[in-house]
């Protein structure tokens, strides 16, 4: 008989974002592999705000179980888009979003707690949930599962893919926030079984922090089904030099625009063969960009999942920008997955996302100008000679979504009370029956 967890996300179709694709990815995996565990998703109906829509081919709501609750809307907003916390205002009138992310805590989507609680508890009273499993951002899901795992006595896993109350280089946050944030975060888990974080710095660093507690490291990947089904491979005539996703570091981006002038002053004829694609939201950054008008490749705005997978698998360099020593870009494992070359642009030569680039066969990491100018004579020379050099299936099988699946459910056959059999003498705890601790019919 499957076993079944109750899955705490605020990002599920129609809501797009690296939350949403890390959700669906799961649930695919778990089709295919047959795998002992169903989900249940747990997330607000579909008035919830984001900025990004899943414009993608795929969802599972007619193989899962999925329960769309109310959500109450606590930020005035023009339109269903909101400011993400890690954007940077590109104008004034975005000052009141901005102070909104500064002041209510723990985020704006706090409207959530009550009609997620509410719903989540109704669907437990049928006793047929093994395990409750939240992910942030936002971290509103987790006091969800907080109040859920509290009045249940059912274990609790909280996947963390952002730092809460941790200092983050990217996320900008005032002393007092952060402070709040981290008191927050340590209430918050404290009935958490473990915890789920998406890299080794991450897991490091909540480890010195919660040091009882089981961390686990489950990243971000990439599917080998979907390059499978797009097919395509790039271009021997036309050099598409791509990025994919949103830019956040104007410094990084100068950097590489350097490195890329140098290269072209030294090889002008290579400018009549480049493609220059940028697949994500525009920001004030790219506005540098189209200074180079006369071989940028502009993609419609926005760009879908798959039309992105589909410019990975055809590009002949994918350019990923990197400013975190501990946080690694979701698409560098989709990129990685392509099996075309791929270019870090990053700060540190030992940050995590740099060891994991430079340990691929077709990795390459530049933290200057002159970097990124080795790198790109490189790979021309490749495609100029028409050699192509993939990484080999060693190299990039631990990142793939099997390998990351596998991984998740192994943790949940560890964590669940019905994996045990009987009592575990060790710990003196009775493991034959999931335990329900009353629900106050207050909060029903």
């Amino acid at each position: 008989m499957a076993k079944k967890f109750m899955y705490i996300t605020y990002y599920y179709p129609p809501r797009g974002g690296i939350g949403t694709i890390r959700v669906l990815k799961f649930q695919a995996q778990l089709i295919r592999m047959e795998a002992s565990w169903q989900s249940l998703i747990l997330t607000p109906d579909d008035s919830a705000p984001s900025g990004m829509k899943w414009d993608a081919e795929f969802s599972y709501d007619d193989v899962y179980e999925v329960i769309r609750t109310r959500y109450i809307d606590i930020v005035p907003r023009k339109g269903t888009g909101s400011l993400s916390k890690r954007t940077k205002p590109s104008s004034g009138r975005f000052t009141l979003s901005r102070l909104a992310h500064e002041l209510i805590v723990p985020d704006t989507r706090i409207g959530w707690v009550f009609p997620g609680r509410e719903a989540a508890l109704r669907r437990l009273l049928t006793k047929d949930i093994d395990l409750i499993y939240s992910t942030s951002p936002p971290e509103t899901s987790h006091l969800i599962a907080r109040d859920i795992a509290k009045y249940t006595g059912l274990p609790w896993i909280a996947e963390i893919r952002d730092p809460w109350g941790l200092k983050y280089d990217d996320i900008k946050k005032t002393s007092p926030r952060q402070a709040i944030d981290r008191q927050l975060e340590k209430w918050a888990l404290r009935y958490a079984t473990s915890l789920v974080v998406p890299t080794s710095g991450m897991k490091r660093a909540y480890q010195k922090i919660y040091p009882k507690k089981s961390i686990t490291l489950i990243r971000n990947s990439f599917d080998p089904e979907h390059f499978a089904i797009i097919g395509d491979s790039p271009s021997l005539d036309t050099f598409t030099l791509l990025h994919a996703g949103t830019i956040y570091s104007q410094e990084l981006l100068e950097m590489f625009l350097e490195g890329l002038e140098i290269f072209l002053g030294a090889n002008p004829s290579f400018k009549r063969k480049l493609f220059l694609a940028f697949c994500g939201p525009k920001n004030a950054y790219l506005e540098k960009i189209y200074a180079y008008k006369d071989y940028v490749l502009s993609p419609p705005d926005p760009v879908s999942y798959h039309d992105t997978l589909r410019g990975l698998k055809r590009a002949n360099l994918i350019v990923v920008f990197n400013a975190s020593d501990i946080a690694v870009p979701a698409k560098l494992y989709e990129a990685i997955g392509s099996g075309n070359p791929v270019l870090l642009i990053t700060k540190n030569q030992q940050s995590e996302a740099a060891n994991i680039t430079g340990n691929i066969r077709s990795g390459f990491v530049a933290t200057s100008p002159e970097e990124v100018r080795a790198a790109l004579g490189c790979v021309y020379g490749f495609w100029k000679d028409s050699m192509i050099i993939p990484p080999t299936e060693n190299q990039i099988r631990p990142y793939s979504l099997e390998t990351q699946t596998t991984a998740l459910v192994k943790l949940f056959d560890n964590t669940s009370p019905r994996y045990h059999v009987g009592v575990d003498l060790a710990k003196g705890k009775d493991y034959s029956a999931i335990h329900y601790v009353q629900i106050p019919k207050e909060l029903l």
